[in-house]
This record gives structure tokens, C-alpha cells and sequence, in this order.
């Protein structure tokens, strides 16, 4: 069974492809999480290229992981913009 942890301990997202093979090795697949959870399969291949946190997070629970661990360098960008706009509001 492939493993997201075996790949995680580097600090490079995830790549689409490896993403979609650990779902299919559960026995489930972009569109059918997708049609679970009320979202149109394009939703959820787009997650897999672009920031998309609410589908990440229903991507990562499928593999019993987290977005962070999938996409670090998404968690980060996120992290630092979300930090970035509290500032701002601080002001």
C-alpha cells in the first residue's frame, strides 16, 4: 500500500499524480470523493493544482493525512498570508 508519510518527510508538495495513485489504492477517486461531498469533480482535480483548502482537507482525511503534510508549501504560503492579514488588521 502506498503511503503518504513515506513521502511527506520532505518539504515538496505532493505531486498530483502520487495524490491521485494514494486514492485509488484506498478504492476511491477524485470524482467520487467529489460527488460524496456535493462538489463537481473539476473542483477537486483543480485542488490538485491550486490552493483549495476546504477540498484539501476532504482530499488529505481520505488518506488519513493532513493538507499540511500533502501540500507543505501550500500550508506555508497559506500560513504566512493568513499571518500577513492579521497584521494589516492590527494596524
Amino acid at each position: 500500500m502506498l503511503s503518504v508519510e513515506a513521502t511527506s518527510r520532505t518539504k515538496e508538495d505532493i505531486s498530483p499524480a502520487f495524490v491521485i495513485a494514494l486514492l485509488h489504492d484506498r478504492g476511491l477517486s477524485l470524482r467520487s470523493l467529489a460527488a460524496q461531498h456535493g462538489y463537481a469533480p473539476t473542483t477537486f482535480s483543480t485542488a490538485l493544482r491550486v490552493s483549495y483548502p476546504a477540498v484539501e482537507k476532504i482530499i488529505a482525511s481520505a488518506l488519513d493525512s493532513t493538507p499540511e503534510k500533502l501540500w507543505p508549501i501550500r500550508a506555508a504560503r497559506r500560513a504566512s498570508r493568513n499571518e500577513r492579514q492579521r497584521g494589516e488588521l492590527r494596524r
